[in-house]
């Protein structure tokens, strides 16, 4: 392989890791914004005061926070990679929870501990 097709591909990748790195930080912004979106529709359907609505909305934001914060520890301990998979795992069953989140199945309480907070780690 030539220094000049190897400078190719290492710019190829460059660009991807860049692409994928704005597109996490486009998305951490999308989900922060559709949130706000939410909170007529967490009102009416959970028939919620204004206290619910701001706990779920701040815990979305809080699990962002603690999220931030134990990332690192855990991908040095667990490796990188296994941490990522983690992460998709918890959100893919908070998204379920989300998804399930209607009057019989879970309670208001329920939706902000066991949905919401742990979606945005």
């Amino acid at each position: 392989m030539s220094i000049s097709s190897r400078r190719k591909s290492n710019t190829l990748y460059v660009i991807l890791i860049a692409a994928a790195a704005a597109l996490g930080g486009f998305l951490f912004g999308f989900d922060t914004a559709v949130i706000n979106g939410a909170v007529a529709a967490l009102a009416s359907g959970f028939n919620a005061n204004s206290v619910f609505v701001g706990l779920a909305v701040s815990l979305a934001l809080l699990g962002s926070a603690v999220g931030a914060f134990y990332a690192g520890k855990i991908a040095d301990r667990y490796g990188r990679v296994k941490a990522m998979i983690a992460s998709s795992v918890l959100f893919t069953i908070s998204a379920i929870g989300s998804g399930l989140a209607v009057g019989k199945y879970l309670s208001k309480i329920n939706y902000i501990a066991i949905a919401k907070m742990p979606q945005n780690m």
